[in-house]
């Protein structure tokens, strides 16, 4: 490739001498050597000269043939451009393919090329201008498209299939329903050669999981880009800038996203079974419906996501930010939690049937009507979460805070369903315990200041060492006689036999 460089650089300058001065000065420099190199130094010099006359004319029409290479060029390109333009419609084209190469090995641009529905199988296009080119539907299986300048193409339906898109620039391409299986879009170091089979495992991103605005703009750039049911199982975009992309509907099971930019973009209804999405920006998107179950979200922020009746069942949510996230009717059962935030996240009616969500913060969150049955919520911030018919039987809430928030709004678990939760040391200062079932429940050791649990079923409960004040309202003092380990303070306060 350097040499190919140097000999381009030659050529242009001596292309920018004039015909007539290269023809002179090679004439007077072959003339001047058949002079000096003569044996025979009495030899008149016009008689050497006129001898090499025939060198001499040879050499002329060398120079004149080297000089006409750029009119030369020009009509192979146009034969060329004249063979792509015969071959418009038809798949299989080898003269199509052969006066592509050609052109590309000459450098010349694609720009808004339309060859639609072509065949171009294992081409080697890497770096090639194709801004704003027509490829829909064209074959590119195996291509070697790294580098290339694809923004505003069009590649609907393309088969992009094992395709090496490194470095490549995506920006408002089409790729609708284009198949990208197993195609690598990651700006890696190194060479096709090192990862032929174009699926990089186990790179690691040496930049900060909160990419926003300081995104590596280095890697594949697929912001805006439409690639709604598109097929991009088990690629590689780690690092990529899909801001605003249309990925509805599209396949991405078990693709590795990790730390990518996908803030604003549609992936309503996709298919992320397994994929792996580590510290992705994942706020503002459209989730909803999605298929998330197993992926690891680990770290990703999807605050303010719309992720309605998404299945995130056995997903990866350790120190995720759901923050004014909307997951409600989402499938989170078995799902594990961390340190996660979850302020005013909407979980109504969604499953999260035995889900782990240790001492995460869900204070002011909307949890009417969720099935937490047997979830591990010890150690949560629940404080002014609204849990109004909420199922939380089995479920674990040691030492959780269902308090007042610090807006001093109540925990609302009215018609709640708690029977045979565990509540032991929990905060239910000024929670809205009526007409809940808590049949079976641990309440020992639990603050009931200014709760509300009037009409609450409270057979079998454990009230051992429970706080309570004057303003705490209980249900029927022979229902509070079902309970157990009643102190004798409440006992009298209540007028309990």
């Amino acid at each position: 490739m350097k040499a190919k460089k140097t000999f381009n650089n030659i050529e242009e300058q001596l292309l920018s001498i004039p015909t007539w001065r290269l023809i002179t000065e090679v004439v007077v420099i072959l003339a001047g050597l058949a002079i000096v190199l003569e044996p025979d130094k009495s030899v008149n010099p016009a008689k050497v000269i006129f001898d090499s006359a025939e060198s001499i004319a040879i050499a002329s029409a060398v120079v004149l043939y080297f000089k006409e290479i750029p009119e030369r060029k020009k009509q192979r390109h146009y034969e060329a451009w004249q063979t792509i333009d015969n071959a418009h419609g038809i798949e299989t084209s080898y003269a199509r393919r052969k006066a592509i190469e050609d052109l590309y090995e000459d450098n010349i641009s694609f720009y808004e090329i339309d060859i639609p529905k072509a065949d171009l199988q294992t081409i080697n296009l890497s770096g090639a201008d194709l801004r704003n080119a027509n490829l829909h539907g064209d074959d590119l299986s195996g291509a070697d498209l790294s580098g290339a300048d694809l923004s505003g193409a069009d590649l609907r339906k393309a088969n992009l299939r094992n395709t090496w898109l490194r470095g490549t620039n995506l920006e408002e391409a089409n790729l609708h329903r284009a198949d990208l299986s197993g195609a690598n879009l990651f700006d890696i170091g190194g060479t096709k050669n090192q990862y032929p089979n174009c699926h990089v495992d186990g790179i690691e991103s040496d930049y900060l999981a909160l990419i926003h605005d300081t995104i590596n703009r280095q890697n594949t750039n697929l912001s805006g880009a439409d690639l709604s049911r598109a097929n991009l199982s088990r690629a590689n975009l780690s690092g990529a800038n899909l801001s605003r992309a249309n990925l509805s509907g599209t396949y991405l099971n078990d693709i590795n996203l990790e730390e990518a930019y996908l803030r604003g973009g549609n992936l309503k209804e996709a298919y992320l079974y397994g994929a792996s999405l580590y510290g992705a920006d994942l706020s503002g998107t459209d989730l909803s419906g999605a298929d998330l179950s197993g992926a690891d979200l680990s770290g990703a922020n999807l605050e303010e996501a719309h992720i309605r009746s998404a299945n995130l069942k056995e997903a990866n949510l350790e120190d995720t930010n759901f923050s004014g996230a909307d997951l409600s009717g989402a499938d989170l059962s078995g799902a594990v939690f961390g340190r996660d935030r979850y302020c005013n996240a909407s979980f109504c009616n969604a499953n999260l049937r035995q889900a782990i969500l240790k001492s995460g913060n869900l204070s002011g969150a909307d949890l009417s009507g969720a099935d937490l049955s047997g979830t591990i919520l010890s150690g949560v911030d629940l404080s002014g979460a609204n849990l109004s018919g909420a199922q939380l039987s089995c479920t674990d809430l040691k030492e959780a805070n269902l308090g007042y928030d610090g807006l001093l709004n109540r925990t609302n678990l009215s018609g709640a369903n708690l029977d045979f939760a565990d509540l032991s040391g929990t905060i239910l200062s000024g929670v809205d315990l009526s007409d809940t079932n808590l049949s079976g429940t641990n309440l020992s050791g639990a603050d009931l200041s200014d709760a509300s649990l009037d009409g609450a079923d409270l057979s079998g409960v454990d009230l051992s060492k429970i706080k309570w004040n004057e303003s705490t309202q209980w249900p029927a003092a022979e229902e509070v006689a079902k309970a157990r380990n009643i102190s004798k303070e409440l006992k009298q306060q209540l007028g309990i036999e």
